[in-house]
């Protein structure tokens, strides 16, 4: 354990984030993590539980004569997200995070610190192991495997959270704002079987490549209206059609959660059509700089292809990409400047047999996103696709004037001497996936602040998590 990190202030909180920081806690291997919480509760006298997927719950009941108040949860992730600069070595397996303190902030230099969400966690079983001030009836639940896809909330029992009031969910990274709602969502899969005819004689092959985009998260950076290259490779070839444009393969993006930055297609044309064909492509790279400074589009010579799309399917698979909703279709009226539903075309693939188009949707109301997908569903099923739904999570709406949200609005006032900035985020957080179980839960989230998350040198604001536990233990002393 970090001796320096263990002493800051408060203690209690610091002492467990330097313990936790020290035990190897990827996704998948928060066994250790587990123990190391549940021999704290089962010796300060609090009751456990664990469920069959490896979740923990605490509880611990309310102050004497506070019997009868509300019950409140407090929830956070054990695994936390690994990554180290090239060349150093490290065994996130095995080995733990080094750290130290540096201008204000705990930092991890050449890993990831694991702050996220290693802090929600200290400052949870912190507030469980307190007896310094009056509370009411207090359940924490940790959670597993929520950095690659929220698997542990989705696999929590129903009754861990069927009868508590309130839920505060410490995962959060700005201590300015106030959480209340995020989006659910669901990938989509078209599968498309091409039909292929022989390339004529007398045909060149070319590649064209759409990058230097900006890209981004397909939820928190869907509203900025960024490039889409698999988007801007079809209007491409859809114009270079008149050069007798064959294709013969289209590969793009590589996360269905990230707006895609590059794509390839590979075609045949007649070799009389050269010079014309660069002159589109040239015309087409100076349009596309309107849409983002970066892009560019790269045309080379490839060896000679074989085979190429047919021209109906061509027609089919190019309008169905270009006519496929991306970006923003509505925006949150209850949160202003908040997106509220949006696709985000993410990737293409071709192999002999099948070309698939992965799609992802989100909306911070679950009927707005079934019927986004019912409708992308239906348009990819005019080409002739077959689609797949997978990953269905649901969405958390916003109630930017709950109990809960005007307790830490006080809180704050009192703790920061400022009011919080209440909001959401368009992207899945684990309170939808909770608050599905049960739909009269209050819920926010809230965090210290925290930066450079999933990156090496992330880091933790000393102040701030003072501030944030000072702000939870006013809530949970007036709940």
């Amino acid at each position: 354990m970090n001796e320096e990190i263990a002493a800051l202030k408060p203690e209690l909180v610091w002492k467990i984030f330097a313990n936790l920081i020290a035990i190897p806690r990827l996704s998948g291997n928060e066994s250790a993590a587990r123990e190391y919480l549940l021999n704290l509760a089962e010796d300060a006298g609090l009751r456990c539980k664990t469920d069959h997927y490896g979740n923990l719950m605490v509880e611990k009941p309310a102050s004497l004569g506070w019997a009868g108040c509300r019950t409140v949860i407090l929830q956070a992730h054990l695994d936390i997200v690994g990554q180290k600069n090239a060349g150093f070595e490290f065994d996130f397996a095995r080995d733990p995070i080094s750290a130290t303190i540096r201008d204000g902030m705990v930092v991890a230099d050449n890993t990831t610190l694991g702050a996220d969400n290693g802090i929600g966690v200290a400052l949870a079983m912190a507030t469980m192991l307190s007896n310094d001030f009056n509370h009411c009836a207090l359940r924490a639940i940790f959670t597993v495997e929520e950095e690659v896809g929220l698997h542990g909330a989705s696999a929590l029992p129903p009754e861990w959270v069927a009868y508590p009031h309130m839920l505060i969910n410490l995962d959060s990274e700005e201590l300015t704002k106030l959480y209340v709602g995020c989006a659910g969502g669901a990938r989509t899969t078209f599968s498309m079987v091409p039909e292929w005819d022989n390339t004529p004689p007398g045909h060149f092959t070319m590649s064209a490549t759409i990058s230097g985009l900006v890209g981004g998260h397909s939820g928190a950076e869907i509203h900025l209206k960024r490039g889409n290259a698999i988007k801007l490779l079809a209007h491409f070839l859809a114009i270079a059609k008149v050069m007798d444009v064959k294709i013969s393969s289209f590969d793009g993006g590589n996360a269905d959660n990230a707006i895609p930055r590059e794509a390839t297609a590979v075609f045949a044309f007649p070799g009389d059509k050269r010079d014309e064909l660069l002159k589109i492509a040239n015309d087409y790279n100076a349009k596309i700089k309107d849409c983002e400074s970066g892009a560019t589009l790269t045309v080379k010579v490839e060896p000679a292809v074989k085979k190429t799309f047919t021209s109906g399917f061509q027609d089919r698979l190019l309008n169905a990409i270009i006519n496929c909703v991306h970006g923003v279709t509505a925006m949150s009226d209850k949160i202003p400047g908040m997106t509220a539903t949006s696709n985000n075309l993410a990737i293409i693939k071709t192999a002999p047999d099948i070309i698939t188009i992965q799609a992802s949707q989100r909306s911070e109301n679950d009927a707005d996103r079934l019927e986004l997908t019912e409708q992308l569903t239906k348009h990819f099923e005019t080409a002739g696709a077959i689609a797949e739904i997978t990953g269905e999570y649901p969405g958390w709406e916003p109630n930017p004037d709950s109990g809960l949200v005007n307790l830490f609005q006080d809180a704050a006032k009192e703790t920061l001497g400022h009011k919080l900035k209440v909001t959401a985020i368009h992207a899945g957080l684990e309170c939808g996936i909770i608050g599905a179980l049960n739909r009269n839960l209050d819920m926010v989230s809230v965090g210290p602040n925290l930066h450079g998350i999933h990156a090496p040198g992330e880091s933790v604001e000393i102040e701030s998590v003072n501030q944030c536990w000072r702000m939870l233990k006013h809530v949970l002393a007036n709940a």
